[in-house]
């Protein structure tokens, strides 16, 4: 069942794909009305954004999010016996990024930053600054998005979002001084089920029923432009029992989920396009190959 789950959930990763800086050229929205009189579609939302999104050269962001759960395997454990945490933010570009941050895990703070240009480039961790390292350049040639990918996202997003999203489209909050769109709701089993079909992956009746059970369970929300049509927010919430994982990990052909429950939630607020994007390098760094004792002196804490 989670291979079929993962044809809807192309939805998210093309909004991902679209933060990677790669172009495409495609444009048009999804058929059918909105939640509301003049408002768009939820593929027409989703398909514009990603366009005018890969159109710009940076974006402030913030990201929240928070993991909580429970587990009997040794390896998984440790990490859930508290809620992790993460809260990071900054702006990026095609050629400069520079991100603070911190993520809690197992009740300790860790922060962290990213500061990296085409020259050169610095990671934080805890209070230290490591660097500098291979500018962006060297780091991400072979990172970028690949506009074919993204055009096959696009159009299987115009063809099947408003068949496997089910919800409201209203007015937003005002971002930048621009009025959005809000997209609020879940995933529709019967248009899962509708689109594996079309796709050649019919979907068994057990993998059907734990579709069913699991769909609106799944929070979705994303806002966008009225005028500029740009993604402004985008967010998933969700939650899983044992008796839902049991389910999952009873259906046809799934992975097993080594966990009792699992709660998610992730929320990406996008503002401040266009503007440039310039770092300073922090005082005193460490060398760069210093970083990997730290990192792992962190991870046996965490591990006891």
């Amino acid at each position: 069942m989670m291979k079929r789950i993962a044809l809807p959930l192309l939805i998210t990763s093309a909004v991902a794909l679209a933060a990677c800086g790669a172009e495409d050229s495609t444009t048009g929205g999804g058929g059918g009305g909105g939640s509301s009189a003049n408002a768009p579609t939820p593929a027409a939302m989703l398909t514009n954004a990603i366009t005018a999104t890969t159109g710009q050269k940076s974006a402030a962001f913030q990201v929240t999010a928070s993991v909580a759960g429970s587990s009997d395997d040794p390896q998984i454990k440790p990490f859930l016996e508290k809620p992790i945490k993460l809260d990071i933010s900054g702006k990026g570009g095609a050629n400069a990024i520079d991100i603070a941050g911190k993520a809690n895990v197992a009740g300790q703070d860790y922060q962290m930053g990213i500061r990296a240009d085409d020259q050169q480039s610095f990671i934080q961790f805890m209070n230290t600054w490591y660097g500098p390292d291979k500018g962006i350049k060297d780091t991400t040639s072979s990172t970028a998005t690949d506009p074919a990918e993204l055009k096959q996202a696009l159009l299987k997003l115009r063809q099947y979002g408003n068949d496997v999203l089910k919800g409201e489209v209203t007015e937003g909050d005002e971002v930048d001084g621009q009025k959005t769109w809000q997209f609020d709701g879940t995933l529709n089993p019967d248009g899962i089920v509708k689109v594996a079909a079309a796709e050649g992956q019919p979907m068994s009746a057990d993998d059907q029923a734990g579709l069913r059970a699991i769909a609106p369970l799944v929070k979705l929300r994303f806002a966008t432009g009225q005028k500029d049509g740009l993604l402004y927010l985008l967010g998933i919430d969700f939650k899983l029992s044992e008796a839902q994982i049991k389910l999952l990990n009873g259906a046809a052909g799934s992975s097993q989920v080594p966990l009792n429950s699992l709660a998610v939630s992730m929320t990406i607020k996008l503002s401040d396009y266009g503007t440039p994007v310039t770092i300073q390098a922090p005082p005193n760094p460490q060398p760069t190959k210093a970083l990997g004792g730290a990192l792992l002196g962190a991870m046996f804490s965490m591990t006891g």
